[in-house]
């Protein structure tokens, strides 16, 4: 679905085929008969421009708008009915965000590792208790508890186990779910899709 969101109304006419070449190669590329234009970038980098000879588009713009506001939609909704009454906003802050992700600062604990999430940053636990399940992935506990009347069914271990990773999948991919993509102690943003993450492996 995240494609979706990006690519159905994407006029795809208007872009640019781009190859990044040394010298001896930015040459050969003249030749080519789809050569457009090329840029030097460095002493020994150029940039390549090349014609589009194809382009997709497969999806009616009518249903391309319909996804792009539902996501809109969605991610508003998550936004301002669920995360900003639940934690402490003050600590929080909104990077960046697009139609279907969000980068957040978190302000949390010092004395705690960066993996942290919103444990420390919860305002209203009450709301959090009721709520935090219905966007987020279950911990696989939870999703074991709940689903013990299937897996007692099940008598190879072995067969178990695939069976609770098959419902933590299903249950990260929730429809309208939330789930945790990257997390660092750091985040750089210069421009829209243009961040770098620090993250200690």
């Amino acid at each position: 679905m995240n494609s979706s969101y990006g690519s159905d109304d994407m006029n795809q006419e208007h872009f640019s085929d781009i190859k990044l070449c040394d010298i001896h190669e930015t040459f050969r590329k003249h030749l080519n008969s789809r050569f457009k234009s090329d840029r030097k970038l460095a002493d020994n980098l150029y940039a390549i421009e090349f014609e589009q000879q194809k382009f997709n588009c497969e999806t009616c713009i009518q249903v391309a708008f319909a996804v792009h506001d539902c996501s809109k939609y969605w991610f508003m909704n998550f936004y301002y009915n669920f995360l900003t009454p639940m934690i402490d906003m003050n600590r929080v802050h909104l990077i960046y965000c697009d139609t279907y992700f969000m980068m957040l600062a978190v302000a949390g604990d010092p004395k705690k590792k960066y993996k942290q999430g919103f444990s420390t940053v919860i305002e209203d636990k009450e709301f959090y208790d009721q709520n935090f399940y219905k966007f987020f992935p279950k911990p696989k506990q939870v999703i074991t508890n709940e689903s013990q009347s299937i897996l007692d069914k099940i008598e190879q271990l072995e067969e178990r186990k695939l069976k609770i990773k098959e419902l933590q999948i299903e249950n990260e991919k929730k429809p309208l779910g939330v789930a945790y993509e990257h997390c660092g102690s750091t985040i750089i943003a210069l421009a829209p899709k243009n961040y770098w993450l620090r993250q200690e492996f």
